[in-house]
C-alpha cells in the first residue's frame, strides 16, 4: 500500500539498528490510524522513495506490505522485514 508523506501522522523519523544501510525508517500513524514502521530510500521521507511499511498491531505478528500493496513477507522480526522491503525496492529500481 502507497502512503503519501502528507497523509502520514509521523511521530519519530531517524536511523537505528533495524534500519536497512541507505534508508531511513519512521514511526507513526496512517491515514486510517493504524500505527507502522515505514521505509524510504535515502535520508529524507519523500513519497517517490517510499519501499513500504510495517504494519503494528497489539498482540498480532507484524506483517510487511510494498508499495503497491503486496504483502511482501510473512513473519518476522522488524530488522528482517526492513531488510526485504529494502530489497524489494532495490530490485524494483533496477527492472
Amino acid at each position: 500500500m502507497q502512503f503519501r508523506v502528507a497523509d502520514l501522522t509521523l511521530h519519530w523519523t531517524g536511523t537505528d539498528d533495524t534500519t536497512p544501510p541507505g534508508h531511513i525508517i519512521a514511526a507513526g500513524h496512517d491515514p486510517f490510524g493504524d500505527l507502522r514502521v515505514f521505509l524510504w530510500v535515502g535520508n529524507t521521507p519523500a513519497d517517490d522513495a517510499y519501499r513500504g511499511s510495517l504494519l503494528i498491531k497489539h498482540h498480532q505478528a507484524v506483517a510487511a506490505y510494498g508499495p503497491s500493496g503486496s504483502y511482501v513477507t510473512g513473519l518476522g522480526d522488524q530488522t528482517a522485514l526492513l531488510a526485504r522491503l529494502a530489497d524489494n525496492g532495490l530490485r524494483r529500481t533496477n527492472d
